[in-house]
């Protein structure tokens, strides 16, 4: 079931690009919004108020808090079992225990893979504890003012990891404005220190969609069978 569309991919795209624009327009998802980021107006807007589980667009989260407390992102660190325990079911980059990676690194591959490993292993390397990266998450999202979002771990495994399409939205534009953040957002390809190579699918979403893929600059996607579909 489709939950939530959040059009994330008009922070770049002019709408003259864009298919099926004429509103009304029949969304299925349960709340969406569409913005035109030269001027924030909202062109289409569902239940965006509405809050909804956000399944791997928690990862929005995570790299931007890691982007906001990591001073050197081409430090290194060793991957270790903890990082990687726990996570059975969920989308994975491929980390193996002792992979030297950088944080850089590891933000694509949480962006572009949606790699759960990758989450879990900042979390815990820049946050200390998975308690103390959701603390470091909320500290944030304070600062930004969102009432209405609130995260339990940093790759979107938990249904209490909740928002709506208005405030997410409201963090990607902040996200956006870092440009490190921007860069990885709308990057296809990308190899890790160790060699394992992440692709983002925003070439397959818009081939599925009829789109040109080179009208499309970026995308996050989630998906878990409470939230459904992103």
């Amino acid at each position: 079931m489709k939950k939530i569309l959040i059009a994330f991919f008009l922070f770049f795209v002019p709408l003259i690009f864009v298919k099926a624009i004429e509103l009304p327009v029949d969304v299925t998802a349960d709340s969406a919004i569409l913005v035109k980021k030269e001027n924030n107006e909202i062109m289409y807007s569902k239940n965006i108020d509405k809050p909804e589980i956000m399944a791997s667009l928690t990862k929005i989260m995570t790299a931007y808090t890691v982007i906001n407390h990591v001073g050197d992102l081409n430090e290194r660190i060793t991957v270790n079992e903890n990082d990687l325990r726990g996570l059975e079911g969920f989308t994975v980059a491929g980390l193996q225990v002792g992979d030297r990676v950088t944080y850089r690194d590891l933000l694509y591959a949480l962006i572009l893979h949606s790699g759960a490993d990758a989450a879990q292993t900042l979390a815990l390397h820049v946050g200390g504890s998975k308690e103390h990266f959701n603390e470091m998450m909320a500290a944030d999202l304070n600062e930004l003012g969102l009432k209405n979002t609130h995260f339990v771990d940093s790759y979107g495994g938990s249904d209490y990891n909740v928002s709506t399409s208005r405030e997410m939205y409201l963090l990607l534009d902040a996200a956006l404005q870092n440009e490190t953040f921007k860069k990885i957002f709308c990057t296809n390809k990308y190899t890790l220190s160790n060699g394992l190579q992440v692709t983002n699918y925003t070439y397959v979403f818009a081939q599925f969609h009829g789109y040109d893929p080179k009208f499309i600059l970026g995308n996050k996607s989630g998906y878990t069978p409470e939230a459904g579909l992103f």
